[in-house]
């Protein structure tokens, strides 16, 4: 006899709410041009960070719950797989579920369950006691092996750590498993981006998630600051970008800016992934994990700012980091001037590739990344955490005078492809 949820003897918490997406007639939060309708298209939705009806019939979606955007085939996609995070901002709703695993153990009867959440310093932040009711087992029809026993959503409202949902009989009983852990993070405790930012290229979801915590944002314009910048490109590059956008921006970190890039797709120039790569050996974005994952590579990451107040120091805990351990990693390209966190497969074959990596170009530098932050940011306080840390650690040299290009800088635009 054992409390348990499917596939796993322990108790789970999952994502609260259900996902939809309702859509004619509902008022677009995006303004769009107005565009003529295209005969026999009723609704078109790209998903592209939004719900708009981008067919001209003006009938734009409502999202609600708590879906999010990665990217996809062609832009971004919607996604509604229904996974299961087990870290959670201070505050948010979740759903906690027990279910009794008996197998005819127990006799008929009724048996008190207390469910109860612990957080640090065993802090009770929700206690409820409820009813297991265990049929007959000779009875009609025959009832099944798994009980559900709890089902509640609850607001989780105490401070960052680690949290245990704990379901035990207060009498009559006893069950093996009934404990899983979880961790919390109140948005408060998250270090402060103190820099203006430049955001590169057209994510205006990111830019928007940026200006309500607070953390100012410039325009990349034409005419650079006196000062060096921190400079981070979101999920596109501008509108039509090609060979004199990406010189400017290399002109940008030569003179000692430092650009973080959240996004491979970034880089991409039709069926060629890496085509402005800034470096002259682009290498490959090349997958780590195999068989849907079922031979899963190792993430690991070193103790590095950009890890500040998150495990780290050899593999990532996958159930704490699950949601931004990505499938993908850089394979192939130039030496970069630092590792912080890379990915091994050993099981099917050997791979290896790095997820971020931290790379000099004239006095500046620039940051590759495959972590799955922009995608999970604003659900998940992992990705938040890791774009603070890198932005504060991009900040090291802000407010520096700008460096003189290197004297061959020419000589390397055309060795990365920029210039001919």
């Amino acid at each position: 006899m054992k409390f348990t949820t499917t596939m796993k003897n322990e108790f789970h918490i999952i994502r609260a709410g259900l996902a939809a997406i309702l859509l004619g007639g509902a008022a677009a939060s995006t303004a769009i041009a107005a565009t003529q309708p295209r005969e026999g298209l009723v609704v078109e939705c790209r998903f592209e960070g939004n719900a708009i009806d981008s067919s001209g019939s003006q009938r734009h979606g409502t999202i609600h719950g708590r879906p999010w955007f990665a990217a996809g085939k062609s832009g971004q996609c919607i996604v509604l797989d229904g996974r299961q995070p087990v870290h959670a901002y201070r505050g948010a709703t979740v759903q906690l579920e027990a279910v009794l695993a008996n197998e005819d153990m127990l006799p008929p009867g009724e048996y008190p369950v207390r469910i109860q959440v612990v957080g640090p310093e065993n802090l009770r932040v929700f206690e409820k006691t409820v009813t297991a009711k265990i049929p007959n087992p000779k009875g009609h029809p025959e009832p099944p092996l798994a009980l559900p026993v709890f089902s509640e959503t609850v607001s989780i409202d105490g401070p960052t750590g680690k949290y245990r949902l704990l379901a035990t009989f207060d009498r009559g009983a006893a069950a093996a498993g009934g404990e899983i852990e979880f961790s919390v993070t109140d948005p408060a405790d998250m270090p402060a981006v103190q820099n203006a930012l430049v955001l590169w290229g057209d994510d205006p979801q990111l830019a928007r998630w940026l200006a309500e915590r607070g953390i100012r944002v410039k325009p990349f314009a034409q005419a650079a600051d006196a000062s060096r910048e921190i400079i981070l490109a979101g999920a596109k590059p501008p509108s039509g970008a090609g060979a004199a956008e990406f010189t400017e921006l290399a002109r940008r970190i030569a003179s000692g800016s430092t650009a973080v890039f959240l996004c491979p797709a970034v880089f991409a120039d039709g069926n060629q992934p890496t085509r402005w790569v800034p470096l002259a050996t682009k290498g490959t974005i090349a997958r780590f994990n195999e068989c849907g994952g079922y031979y899963r590579g190792d993430a690991f990451a070193k103790r590095h700012a950009i890890f500040d107040g998150l495990p780290s120091g050899g593999i990532l805990d996958y159930t704490f980091c699950r949601e931004i351990i990505p499938q993908i990693a850089w394979c192939g390209l130039d030496p970069p001037a630092e590792v912080v966190s890379g990915a091994i497969r050993a099981t099917l074959g050997y791979g290896s590739g790095l997820l971020v990596s931290v790379h000099d170009l004239g006095a500046g530098r620039f940051i590759l990344n495959t972590l799955q932050i922009r995608e999970t940011l604003g659900r998940d306080p992992v990705a938040e955490r890791l774009l603070r840390n890198m932005l504060r650690y991009a900040a090291r040299d802000a407010g520096k005078p700008l460096a003189n290009l290197p004297g061959d800088f020419d000589r390397q635009l055309k060795a990365i492809g920029y210039a001919k």
